[in-house]
């Protein structure tokens, strides 16, 4: 049934992790995420294309996903040296945040939106 919450994040579709290469964590329409195994995209993605970066594999996996409604959601991805992205189907908004080495914390809902810095 559409709206429901709680399911169980499926290794591949919802969530995946790799020493290799980064890992992932998706959010959205379960169905569309188990269907395209969103989050081994990414992951091979970085693993078997070359010099790809953790933003392109998110972005590229997460337009794989089929049109609204279908296909609304998004992931956080990190890989092993701690470089961060977000992929977010279109007109999609996740709630995020992270912190960069520097120690400022950013949250963001919309990519359109500018992150906005918390103050300590």
């Amino acid at each position: 049934m559409t709206g429901r919450v709680g399911d169980t994040p499926l290794i591949g579709a919802g969530t995946y992790a790799d020493d290799r290469a980064y890992g992932v964590s998706c959010t959205g329409t379960g169905e569309a995420f188990i269907r395209n195994a969103v989050a081994h995209d990414v992951v091979s993605r970085m693993l078997y294309i070359p010099n790809t970066n953790v933003a392109t594999a998110a972005r590229d996996a997460i337009k794989q996903l089929p049109d609204e409604p279908e296909g609304v959601g998004g992931l956080i991805a990190l890989d092993a040296k701690g470089n961060h992205a977000f992929g977010l189907s279109k007109n999609s908004h996740m709630y995020r945040g992270w912190v960069t080495r520097d120690g400022k914390i950013y949250v963001q809902i919309y990519a359109t939106d500018p992150p906005k810095l918390i103050q300590r």
